[in-house]
């Protein structure tokens, strides 16, 4: 089973672009994923029921879901078996149309995520080998078009940042001696608070992304649908759900999303797009875990996810060893936030204590290496 699904996957020229790390989705010698869920079986549940939706996608199973546009948005096709006991067959097809909607795009970006998820499990857990090196594109790429991308312009002062603001949160409590001028009292509260705010975004980015993860490996998605957070969150969601567990999460996530969206989360009857907060695990995943690092509170931005799968194929996989180094340690993180080893508020002290800072300070002085996400032209 697992040496035809992977046929099937190579049908398609969109996972063919994906810029995986790792053999775990593409091994033809041996079942990897059997490998990974020994490695990491908390992940069971969350492959068994995405391997169920792929092979509904590749038509082994009967489903009443359409599976029309999603074979479209993979590039394949599926020729139902003539005669009986013969499997469908999956083969390209180049001949689809390319006006999709966003919801669409944001369908096809969440199937893609987790194939990087299982792929980043692998490549953080060591149990795989090295995918094919895919070499970026030479052409223009539209990394810059993305919020917060700027993080990203130079990695190596984005990381150093980190060191910068992590202090004691003792320190927000001091107050600065009365004897000083109003001015100065007040640059002080600004000073100590200020890194406070930066400190809030990268723990807010970073706990997100690790819920995302978390909801992905614990939730019990209906049979044949795509694991994800729900498409919207409302009223009559929340009342419906199956048990109190769900129904807690689907009302905290209700007023976390109140509390940081903007208007363009907002839908029709009332309800709330989680699109954008299923934005700093895709982006992640798709470009890499230091875009967690932004100043800028990444889950009620609004992400074109046909942009992020383009600028995740261009960029390649060959990334340098002193960044995979660097993000390697930032998964291993957001996986211990996600499998409950770790408090979110230990998780920048944590990065604080696991990067390597004199390597990161050495490989900020090699300009080709910190800027490697963007094209020469494009560094400030």
């Amino acid at each position: 089973a697992w040496k035809q699904a992977i046929l099937c996957r190579s049908a398609s020229s969109v996972f063919l672009g994906l810029p995986l790390l790792t053999s775990v989705l593409t091994s033809k010698e041996v079942d990897e994923l059997d490998n990974l869920i020994k490695c990491r079986p908390a992940y069971q549940p969350l492959l068994s029921r995405f391997l169920d939706y792929e092979r509904c996608i590749f038509g082994a199973v009967e489903t009443g879901y359409d599976m029309h546009d999603i074979r479209q948005l993979l590039r394949i096709r599926v020729n139902a078996p003539q005669t009986i006991g013969e499997k469908p067959q999956v083969i390209a097809d180049s001949d689809v149309r390319d006006n999709w909607n966003p919801a669409q795009y944001g369908r096809l970006c969440s199937l893609l995520t987790v194939y990087r998820l299982l792929d980043t499990l692998a490549f953080v857990a060591g149990i795989s080998g090295r995918a094919a090196c895919m070499n970026r594109s030479t052409s223009s790429s539209p990394l810059a078009s993305l919020p917060g991308s700027d993080c990203l312009l130079d990695w190596t002062a984005t990381v150093l940042r980190l060191q910068d603001v992590v202090q004691d949160s003792s320190a927000v409590r001091n107050r600065t001696a009365i004897t000083y001028s109003v001015s100065r009292r007040l640059m002080a509260f600004l000073r100590i608070n200020a890194k406070s705010a930066v400190q809030c975004r990268f723990m807010l980015n970073l706990t997100i992304a690790a819920m995302h993860i978390a909801y992905l490996k614990e939730t019990h998605f209906p049979l044949h649908s795509l694991p994800d957070l729900p498409d919207r969150i409302t009223i009559d969601m929340i009342e419906c759900a199956v048990n109190s567990d769900e129904k807690a999460f689907l009302i905290d996530l209700q007023e976390v999303m109140c509390s940081i969206s903007g208007c363009r989360q907002r839908v029709a009857g009332g309800g709330l797009s989680l699109a954008s907060f299923r934005g700093p695990l895709q982006v992640a995943l798709a470009l890499s875990p230091i875009y967690l690092l932004s100043t800028k509170l990444l889950g009620n931005k609004v992400w074109n996810k046909r942009v992020l799968i383009e600028v995740s194929s261009l960029l390649g996989n060959d990334k340098p060893d002193a960044l995979l180094n660097v993000e390697k340690i930032i998964w291993n993180v957001l996986f211990m936030l996600a499998d409950g080893q770790l408090d979110p508020r230990e998780v920048l002290l944590r990065l604080n204590h696991d990067i390597p800072w004199a390597d990161i300070r050495c490989n900020a002085e090699l300009p080709w290496l910190r800027s490697w996400f963007y094209n020469s032209e494009c560094i400030v």
